[in-house]
């Protein structure tokens, strides 16, 4: 093995070959791979969304379609929120004060309004809470 005194005694551009590795294709591999997720990690960071959602089981009552909500997800919905189905999208127009003695509960009734509401065909809903860029998690 040669000494570090031998390895400094490079005088010409063509000994450098002895000494210098060039990077073998796996690990060049591997560092594009590293860099291709972070770069997909910060494109989906700024450009994506995390839904906040409260689940709402829908209920059809005297023509009208309704949710019940707890008194904690009732305190954070509030009027014009949007309501997702798979089919629609949907808003809330009106919050009850008042609880109702339902399953058993005392729940509060939130009423939704959808474009078409005979179209809705399923029983459950979302309430879009709010929506978040992953990458603010990270600055703040």
């Amino acid at each position: 093995m040669e000494t570090e005194q031998q390895k400094r005694a490079v005088v010409s551009p063509d000994q450098l070959d002895t000494y210098l590795q060039a990077a073998r294709s796996s690990t060049i591999f591997v560092f594009l791979a590293v860099c291709l997720l972070t770069a997909g990690f910060l494109i989906w960071g700024i450009f994506g969304k995390i839904r906040v959602t409260i689940p709402a089981p829908l209920v059809l009552q005297d023509g009208q379609i309704l949710t019940y909500l707890e008194q904690k997800d009732r305190t954070r919905v509030k009027v014009g929120m949007n309501v997702e189905t798979p089919s629609q999208e949907g808003s809330i127009v009106y919050i009850s004060d008042t609880p109702q003695h339902v399953y058993e509960k005392n729940l509060y009734p939130v009423y939704i309004s959808f474009p078409n509401p005979d179209d809705i065909s399923v029983t459950s809903a979302e309430i879009v809470v709010k929506e978040i860029a992953p990458l603010s998690y990270l600055i703040s």
